[in-house]
């Protein structure tokens, strides 16, 4: 009886091994992408806290010998970051509002009513969904932005809603393919029309999507580099914080300001950041899949 116990156990402790090896691998998978992600986020915070001679000098040490605080208040006032951010917060409310409100519309009838037009609309999107806003298309934009005399924070802002509309437009669509057509027939029977059907029970259920989208939009608006700065070379005054924190390279404390470019990169990230710990909730119940599946 002893030995059979044994070997009873033996098995079970044989089975448990297989079942834990499997999510073993996984877990110590996701520790090294996840320490592999967030080192230079960690590097860059401890570095804003630097002295430059100290960055220079014994870069590779993580913590720093000097915590230099002055470092945030230095930016904040030698590159005129208030006026930066209040242009950043602009271009990026606008382009994020205008795309939550024509991808929600779009993605909508475009699962909904399945016309000749809807499929032509459907067509040019799919057609130019990778073609890209970036120097390709740069100078062709900014002839055009010239001509309607809005080479300026305006300007960015419909170019970016312009190209932020495509991929969210298959995305909030995707989601609606996947709620029931029956909640629509239900909504008719009571007298809806179809733009109340949208607003009423669409936009409630597409909430999740949209958060989605907004944490997408916004992330690709705050971070956009090359549109802001062509578009705001008239003006230093319209630079948005993307383009401060890359002006702060050659300032009047030395040739190359290192500790004054990572401590604004931690200013510049901590909108982003925030963000996504308020819309998460959102953003892993759009990843799961819709609210109601048809």
């Amino acid at each position: 009886m002893r030995g059979t116990d044994m070997n009873a156990t033996t098995k079970v402790q044989r089975v448990r091994l297989k079942l834990l090896f499997p999510s073993f691998l996984k877990i110590s998978f996701l520790v090294i992408v996840a320490v592999i992600t967030l080192f230079p986020i960690v590097y860059a915070f401890f570095a804003s806290f630097k002295p430059l001679h100290e960055l220079m000098s014994d870069g590779s040490s993580l913590l720093p010998k000097t915590w230099r605080w002055a470092n945030y208040r230095e930016v904040w006032e030698l590159s005129n970051f208030a006026r930066y951010f209040k242009n950043s917060i602009f271009v990026t409310f606008f382009s994020v509002v205008i795309i939550m409100i024509n991808s929600s519309m779009f993605g909508f009838v475009l699962a909904r009513k399945r016309l000749l037009a809807t499929r032509i609309v459907e067509g040019l999107f799919s057609a130019t969904i990778f073609a890209s806003f970036g120097s390709a298309l740069l100078f062709p934009i900014m002839k055009i932005a010239l001509q309607f005399h809005i080479l300026n924070l305006s300007g960015v802002v419909i170019v970016q809603a312009a190209g932020g509309l495509l991929v969210n437009t298959f995305l909030i669509k995707s989601f609606m393919q996947t709620i029931s057509k029956e909640i629509d027939e239900a909504a008719v029977i009571d007298g809806a029309s179809f733009f109340q059907i949208y607003r009423l029970i669409a936009l409630p259920i597409m909430r999740p999507m949209l958060a989605s989208v907004a944490l997408f939009s916004f992330q690709a608006s705050w971070n956009d580099f090359l549109l802001p700065l062509v578009f705001t070379l008239a003006n230093p005054d319209w630079r948005t914080v993307i383009i401060g924190v890359y002006s702060l390279r050659s300032s009047a404390a030395g040739a190359t300001s290192w500790h004054f470019m990572m401590a604004g990169s931690m200013i510049a990230l901590t909108p982003i950041v925030l963000l996504f710990l308020l819309l998460q909730k959102q953003f892993i119940t759009s990843l799961s899949g819709g609210a109601i599946k048809g």
